[in-house]
């Protein structure tokens, strides 16, 4: 009644920004289609739940890692601890804070999102005047440097990078870049670029090189804080191409595209919804484990769309190469708090402080801790090749699984039934850390299990012959839907050969 009411009664809505705990799929779908039933025009927030939204949120305060291809926002707090006023809140000086905002805002701008910025007022509705300082110091920088924030699109380079930010419009890229970068050379992984400017002045051309798909320059003086902000205009952008030259193509490589969903206020998480690779050999067949039989593998090949009906035939029992790894000792931790799918990114440091860490010698347990738990396992594995390590996972509710922080498979269900999978993990020759969140979201007791198999069985199915081979062959998987995706598109176990 209420929705129904703010949305018949007050004109124009654009927006309903739901923060709510845990609807069933019927309650979150029935509210999304009787907002859209209403006013057409009018946006969902993600925290509706169960991924139906138009936008996603992630959680309070949460930055992401990587550019997301779907609308999303990010929803911060002036301060991290508190989302209302507190007449004993401590002030970072005001320089300071007002730096820390602004480099939030690039950050969510840069991968392609919303920065909603929260403050609390006072009783009476006032705002603190700390709190009003820090506003306006934001608004001054937007007011020298909204033009490369405002209207801009995300970072066309798949990965981060170390030196700062990008945004892209038109025909520039703008170059937010950490002042410790002065005097250092930096790499753009691409070509085409005619012009760099210093933003501030509007000139003072920078020299750059560029040269096999890279552009460098050195990053001039300067007493901007807390960017250095550079124009890069370019004609035709080439990006740099990070060409497999060996099959099978795996997750490990190419381009990962990601998007953020919602499964309700608590399991909040990344998901793959496509993946990319640029091959010098033409696959010309398709591997695959059991837990994809039944499905359609949705690609393109070379400009050549396919809907691949992945069957039981041609079945082939794998073994793991056991003699090219050295396992390390598990290590788990728990409880842990936080979102489903949030992985801190300083677990992949080799400087990690292992205190609250233990030791297992067990690789599944069931632990007497309830709903909105969660356990971290790691796992460190030196691989004298690369390897395809087969993994039997049990889970409650979610599961989060990196290697070597990058995100490799991605699962919520609703329920107290204990899911099973196998999934074949792709290593990396050399050290290889695999960190695993274990979710517990509605069941009585959090269980686990993280259990390398010797060996697993795998099925194939050939290419059609008609797809033509280039000289660079570009492969995708990609989603069949365009609506906004729910879940990961679950290709962990899909090997290109």
């Amino acid at each position: 009644k209420q929705v129904r009411e703010l949305l018949t009664n007050y004109g124009p809505v654009s927006e309903l920004w739901f923060d709510m705990g845990s609807l069933t799929p019927d309650q979150s779908k029935g509210l999304y289609h009787l907002v859209h039933s209403l006013q057409p025009e009018c946006k969902v927030s993600g925290r509706l739940g169960n991924g139906y939204h138009d936008f996603s949120v992630m959680a309070d305060n949460q930055l992401p890692e990587v550019p997301y291809l779907y609308p999303w926002q990010t929803a911060a707090s002036i301060y991290p601890e508190t989302w209302g006023y507190r007449s004993w809140q401590k002030h970072i000086p005001l320089k300071d804070k007002i730096e820390e905002k602004v480099r939030d805002l690039v950050k969510v701008v840069a991968r392609g999102g919303n920065y909603l910025l929260n403050i609390g007022p006072k009783g009476d509705g006032s705002i603190v005047p700390y709190e009003r300082d820090v506003l306006r110091g934001v608004g001054n920088w937007l007011s020298m440097y909204g033009d490369a924030v405002y209207s801009t699109r995300h970072t066309p380079f798949h990965h981060t990078m170390s030196w700062g930010e990008c945004t892209l419009k038109s025909k520039t890229l703008y170059l937010f870049i950490n002042p410790q970068y002065i005097g250092k050379t930096i790499d753009l992984p691409c070509e085409g670029i005619r012009r760099i400017t210093v933003y501030a002045t509007k000139g003072g051309r920078i020299p750059f090189e560029q040269k096999e798909g890279h552009t460098s320059f050195v990053v001039p003086h300067s007493s901007e804080s807390p960017w250095i902000v550079l124009e890069a205009e370019f004609n035709n952008l080439s990006l740099n191409k990070d060409v497999n030259s060996a099959l099978p193509l795996s997750i490990l490589t190419g381009v990962p595209l990601y998007a953020y969903t919602c499964g309700d206020y608590y399991t909040g998480r990344s998901i793959r919804v496509g993946h990319q690779w640029v091959s010098d050999k033409m696959p010309m067949e398709v591997a695959y484990l059991q837990d994809q039989i039944g499905k359609d593998l949705h690609c393109v090949i070379n400009g050549d769309t396919l809907q691949l009906s992945l069957d039981n035939k041609n079945p082939m029992k794998m073994k793991t190469k056991w003699r090219d790894l050295n396992f390390g000792l598990p290590l788990v931790r728990y409880p842990v708090g936080g979102t489903m799918g949030n992985i801190p990114e300083k677990l992949f440091s080799d400087t990690l402080n292992l205190n609250g860490w233990k030791g297992v010698t067990s690789q599944s347990k069931n632990l007497s801790y309830g709903p909105f738990s969660a356990c971290l396992v790691m796992q460190d594995i030196e691989s004298k090749s690369k390897v395809d390590l087969p993994v039997s996972i049990s889970f409650n509710n979610g599961v989060y699984i990196e290697v070597n922080g990058q995100l490799m498979y991605s699962n919520f269900q609703r329920g107290k039934d204990l899911k099973t999978k196998v999934i074949l993990i792709p290593l990396k020759r050399g050290k290889n850390r695999i960190v695993a969140k274990f979710y517990n979201r509605f069941a009585d007791r959090l269980i686990w299990n993280f259990e390398p198999l010797r060996s697993y069985l795998c099925y194939r199915k050939k290419l059609p012959d008609t797809i033509k081979s280039k000289k660079l062959n570009l492969v995708e998987v990609v989603q069949k839907s365009t609506a906004f995706p729910k879940k990961d598109i679950d290709i962990i176990n899909v090997r290109f050969m």
